[in-house]
């Protein structure tokens, strides 16, 4: 899945913002595998609504956490 356009200088600050903010998460405790659900459903939902940068920026993130190099998205 990929988006139209490259991101933002602005978009990817904020995406890497929130892809640290991310690890700090998991750092703390939450169980990576409850966290990927959840961005999933997110993701699916940006789909059905036909959002696919939307969709794609969550793929990119749920790669950058996923604990598997070889992680495929549902």
């Amino acid at each position: 899945m990929t988006t139209d356009r490259p991101m933002s200088e602005y978009e990817s600050a904020l995406f890497e913002s929130v892809r640290v903010l991310t690890s700090v998460i998991l750092d703390l405790g939450v169980k990576r595998e409850s966290l990927m659900e959840r961005l999933t459903e997110v993701k699916a939902d940006a789909e059905a609504m036909g959002r696919n940068n939307a969709a794609a920026t969550i793929d990119h993130l749920l790669r950058s956490i996923s604990s598997s190099p070889n992680y495929t998205p549902r």
